[in-house]
């Protein structure tokens, strides 16, 4: 599925579009059947994600990423050895240019 996202987001984007993910059944398990009614999947398909899509206004530029927003998750929180009992080590460190 992220490799059939990532096309999605790649073509989105080169046809001038903006692309924003919405949520994942996990995140919001109480509403996504709503979600699922709402939008009427068939049986036969299970929703996986939700993204919006739509033409940004002229004259319009893509904010910068914040990538030092705090609400920002460390990779060691989602990238692990072997087990989910040991962390990647030595990706959370900021090693850009003037971020120490």
């Amino acid at each position: 599925m992220g490799a059939a996202m990532e096309n999605l987001w790649l073509t989105t984007v080169e046809l001038g579009m903006g692309i924003q993910f919405v949520s994942f059944p996990m995140e919001a398990p109480h509403q996504w059947q709503r979600i699922v009614d709402m939008l009427r999947v068939p049986d036969d398909l299970e929703l996986m994600a939700v993204y919006r899509l739509g033409y940004l206004p002229e004259r319009t530029h893509r904010p910068a990423i914040d990538w030092s927003s705090r609400e920002r998750k460390r990779p060691s929180q989602f990238v692990f050895r072997e087990t989910c009992d040991v962390p990647q080590e030595g990706w959370d460190n900021d090693v850009r240019p003037g971020s120490a």
